[in-house]
Parts: C-alpha cells; sequence; structure tokens
C-alpha cells in the first residue's frame, strides 16, 4: 500500500494572526464579546479611547451601552438619572472583576490601537446599528466610565442599574 501523503519543504514557517481582534485589555469578565464594524465612527472612539486611556473595545462598549440606555428611557418617558456615586462594591468582586475595576479606574498611559471593529458583549449585538454605533461614539465616554463603574461594584449592567434608578426615581416623585 502506498501512502499519499508527501512532505512538504517549506523554508518560512507560516505567519501567526496578526492578533487584530485578540483583547489584551481586560474588560468585564462572564460575557461572550463578538466583533462589531464602528464604520465611520471609529477614528471618533479611537480618539475618545486614547484620552480617557483605555482601550478601543472598552471604549465603543461603554459608549454604546450607555447610549442605548438613553434611548431605552426615551422610549418609556424617563430622563437619565446621573450615575450613582459608589466608593466601595456592594459585594465580594471576583479577581477578574478587580482587574477590570483596575482598569477603568487606574488607567496607564496608552494609546488605543486603531482598528475598524470592536469586539462588544454579544448581549448588545441586536440593538447595535450603524445609527446606533455613530450616535454613541459622540457621547461623553468619563460619564459613560462613570456609570461602569457604579454598574460593576453593583453587580449590574450599565442597563440594569439605569432603569433601576430611574424607575426608582420616578416611584419616588
Amino acid at each position: 500500500m502506498t501512502s499519499k501523503l508527501r512532505l512538504v519543504d517549506r523554508a518560512e514557517p507560516l505567519p501567526l494572526p496578526s492578533g487584530a481582534l485578540l483583547v489584551a485589555d481586560a474588560r468585564r469578565p462572564g460575557e461572550l464579546y463578538d466583533v462589531v464594524a464602528l464604520g465611520d465612527a471609529a477614528s471618533l472612539v479611537e480618539a475618545k479611547a486614547t484620552r480617557a486611556r483605555v482601550g478601543l473595545s472598552v471604549a465603543a462598549t461603554l459608549l454604546i451601552e450607555l447610549h442605548l440606555l438613553q434611548l431605552e428611557l426615551v422610549d418609556a418617558g424617563f430622563p437619565l438619572p446621573a450615575p450613582p456615586s459608589v466608593a466601595a462594591p456592594a459585594r465580594r468582586l471576583t479577581a477578574a472583576e478587580a482587574d477590570y475595576l483596575r482598569t477603568l479606574t487606574f488607567r496607564r498611559a496608552q494609546a488605543a490601537t486603531p482598528a475598524p471593529r470592536a469586539s462588544v458583549p454579544v448581549r448588545l449585538l441586536p440593538r447595535i446599528t450603524p445609527t446606533v454605533v455613530a450616535a454613541a461614539a459622540t457621547g461623553d465616554l468619563e460619564h459613560a466610565i462613570a456609570w461602569e463603574v457604579a454598574a460593576l461594584l453593583g453587580g449590574r449592567t450599565i442597563a440594569e442599574l439605569g432603569l433601576l434608578l430611574a424607575v426608582d426615581a420616578d416611584v419616588g416623585r
């Protein structure tokens, strides 16, 4: 029996993947991520991420999530409440959550890597459109980071925390 396999001499190994979609930045743990195109908003999100010293995907995620919260609140007839000032976690953080919190609060000097795409939580994908991305990119990233820190310390997402605060404020009227 003869084998149909043959050896192929290759002087150079195949190049490794670029890693363009691999993420080195800490992100909210426990989330599944997928890639979304930023379109014309990519340079604006990149500039805001660099100014805030966070990764491009973190910046895009927080801007999009806060914008989606604002859209939901407008549809429900509620104003966007201010993010709560939280001095300490309401619960014990996991090591990954603590690492993510450090990324958001003790930001190292870094420039966001230019990319036309960002990885975002899959829970956001059904509501992301090019219009949402463009509008979200004009938002205040520092405000979105404050929302994310408060949400993380409370064990919630930005959307969960924002909707609870809006309902609580409405009940208190």
